[in-house]
């Protein structure tokens, strides 16, 4: 099956992968799913591609110069 790769899907999977991350760190709250550090919703802002994370374990995603994807 052809999978087809927009931006969308990119930024999805970024976020899923950022959530892992968060899901694995020890200030994250999963009852509210807000970080303990930001106070932040998570699940909004790793969809975010220029959000970072207050303690530096995933950063903004670089956007590809040539095609303008992230």
């Amino acid at each position: 099956m052809l999978k087809l790769e927009t931006k969308w899907t990119k930024i999805k999977e970024m976020g899923a992968a950022r959530m892992e991350i968060c899901k694995a760190c020890e200030s994250y709250n999963d009852f509210t799913r807000r970080c303990g550090e930001c106070g932040c919703f998570m699940e909004a802002k790793t969809l975010w591609p220029g959000s970072e994370f207050p303690l530096n374990k995933w950063g903004p995603q670089k956007e590809d110069k040539d095609t303008g994807e992230t």
